[in-house]
C-alpha cells in the first residue's frame, strides 16, 4: 500500500532535518519536497508541531509544489496524511489528542463547536484559521454569538468588520439593515467583474499602502515596472482588499505571518494562488490576468535559478 509514498520520499533524497525548526527552514526556503519528507518523518516520530503544520499544509493546495499537485489523490494522501482509513487521517487529528492548538483547529471544523473554537483560536493568535472558518459560522445563523466574537478586541478586521451588519440583524427574521463589509465583497462597488483598468487602479492603491514592500517587489521583479500595478491588482482580487490575506502562514503559532511573507517561498505561493484565481474565474477573468500569471511564474523560475547558482 505504501510503495508509492516510499518512491516519492526516495526521490527527495535523505531527510535533511532532524528537528521541526530545521524542517521549517527548508519549507520557508521553498525546498518543499525535502521539507514535507522531514515533516512527515518528524510527525511519525510524534513531533506534535510537525503534525499540526503538515496537517494544515495538506488542506491548502496553494502551498503544494507542482510535484505534489501532480500526484494522484491516493498518493498525495499517503504523502501528507497519517495512516488510517481509506484516505488516511489528518495529522491535525492525530495532534489534537495532545495539542490544544490542534484540538481547536479540529473543533473549528465542526458546526456544533465552531463558535467556541473561533474564540479559542483568536486567544491563541491563530487569526488565519479563525478567518477561514468565519464564513461557515456566519452561515449557521448564530448571529448573537457571531456579534460577540466580532466585538472582541483580538478579532482581526476580517471578522470585526462584520459587527455593524450583525448588530443590525433582526433576530426574529434574520433580516439585516446594514450590508456586510465591503472588504469581503471587493467587486460590489464596481457593480461588475473587474477589468484590466480596475486591476491597475486597485494595484496602485496597494502600492501606496503601508507594509506592502514585499508585494510591490514581487510584482516589479516578476512583471516589470509597467505591469506592476496590474500584478498587484490581481493580488487584490485574491485578498478582499488586504494583500496579507492573499497568502497566509499555515499555523501562526509556529510561523508568524511576517516571517512567512518575507520568506523565499512567498513568490511560489503567490504564483500558485494567482493561477488558481485564473482557473476559478475562467471566462470572467480580466483579459490580462493570464499575462500576470505567466510573469509571476517566470519570476519564480528566475528566483529559483538565482538561488541554485548562489548555492553552488
Amino acid at each position: 500500500m505504501w510503495k508509492s509514498i516510499a518512491l516519492v520520499l526516495a526521490l527527495t533524497g535523505p531527510v535533511a532535518a532532524q528537528s521541526f525548526d530545521e524542517a521549517l527552514t527548508l519549507w520557508t526556503d521553498g525546498e518543499d519536497m525535502a521539507a514535507i519528507a522531514a515533516f512527515r518523518s518528524l510527525a511519525e516520530g510524534g513531533d506534535v508541531d510537525a503534525q499540526v503544520f503538515l496537517g494544515q499544509i495538506s488542506t491548502n493546495s496553494a502551498l503544494w509544489p507542482a510535484e505534489i499537485a501532480a500526484l494522484p489523490r491516493r498518493e498525495r494522501n499517503q504523502l501528507m496524511r497519517a495512516p488510517g482509513g481509506l484516505s488516511g487521517k489528518s495529522w491535525t487529528e492525530v495532534a489534537a489528542e495532545t495539542s490544544p492548538r490542534a484540538d481547536a483547529i479540529r473543533q473549528s471544523a465542526l458546526a456544533e463547536t465552531r463558535g467556541e473554537a473561533i474564540v479559542t483560536l483568536l486567544e491563541m493568535g491563530e487569526t488565519r484559521i479563525a478567518r477561514t472558518v468565519w464564513p461557515a459560522f456566519l452561515a449557521q445563523g448564530e448571529f448573537a454569538a457571531a456579534l460577540e466574537i466580532a466585538r472582541r478586541r483580538d478579532a482581526p478586521d476580517a471578522i470585526s468588520d462584520w459587527g455593524p451588519h450583525l448588530d443590525s440583524i433582526d433576530l426574529a427574521t434574520g433580516v439585516a439593515t446594514v450590508p456586510g463589509p465591503e472588504s469581503w465583497f471587493p467587486f460590489r462597488r464596481l457593480g461588475r467583474s473587474p477589468d484590466d483598468a480596475d486591476l491597475r487602479t486597485e494595484g496602485a492603491n496597494i502600492a501606496r499602502g503601508p507594509g506592502m514592500t514585499h508585494f510591490v517587489d514581487f510584482c516589479t521583479e516578476s512583471c516589470g515596472a509597467e505591469d506592476r500595478d496590474l500584478c498587484l491588482g490581481a493580488i487584490w482580487m485574491l485578498s478582499t482588499d488586504n494583500p496579507d490575506l492573499a497568502v497566509s502562514t499555515p499555523v501562526e503559532g509556529l510561523l508568524s505571518q511576517a516571517d512567512y511573507i518575507n520568506s523565499p517561498r512567498i513568490s511560489g505561493d503567490l504564483a500558485r494562488s494567482l493561477d488558481a484565481l485564473q482557473f476559478r474565474l475562467d471566462q470572467t477573468a480580466p483579459p490580462r490576468l493570464a499575462d500576470v500569471v505567466q510573469c509571476a511564474w517566470d519570476g519564480v523560475l528566475v528566483r529559483r535559478q538565482a538561488s541554485s547558482s548562489a548555492s553552488q
